[in-house]
């Protein structure tokens, strides 16, 4: 683990979460919202592989669970990021990732990101979820992850490359 990495992983997993309280979750939406910080974790997990998807899924889930209106059960999400980080970085030996092999593994992250969570959810007594409300969370959320993934992961897949080229040097 290079300390470039942590650096540049955190700083983004970091800016990732604060517009994700501050700017995306204040909009006023009936069926969901996008999730930034799951952007961000793939494209890192799609780069480093498992283990650094596990890592920072952990790190990025622990900070949307203490983030504000912090409303469940710490941890919740710190074990559903790790997990989807865990999983798409089995992804990382393709290095050639096409637009479409990219959009669908933001959809089975964003669709597993959300499952897990609605399954502790359901588990933990944390709310009252209905069939209706999860299918809408679910389509919201992967569609609109969906529409900035084609922007969003190839740009953090980028700058962890250029994290390993200045690190070769």
């Amino acid at each position: 683990m290079t300390s470039r990495r942590v650096i540049v992983s955190g700083l983004l997993v970091l800016v990732a979460v604060l517009l994700q309280i501050t700017a995306v979750q204040p909009i006023p939406s009936p069926v969901g919202r996008p999730d930034l910080p799951v952007l961000v974790l793939v494209g890192f997990a799609l780069s480093w592989g498992s283990t650094w998807g596990v890592g920072l899924g952990f790190a990025t889930g622990l900070l949307m669970d203490l983030a504000p209106p912090a409303d469940h059960a710490v941890g919740r999400l710190a074990f559903a990021y790790a997990l989807v980080g865990y999983v798409v970085g089995w992804f990382a030996e393709d290095d050639d990732h096409s637009v479409l092999t990219t959009i669908l593994i933001v959809v089975a992250a964003c669709v597993g990101l959300v499952a897990i969570d609605l399954g502790l959810s359901v588990v933990l007594g944390d709310g009252t979820v209905t069939a209706n409300s999860a299918l809408r969370l679910f389509v919201a959320t992967a569609g609109y992850d969906v529409v900035l993934a084609p922007f969003v992961v190839p740009l953090i897949m980028r700058l962890a490359r250029r994290v390993e080229a200045a690190a070769a040097r």
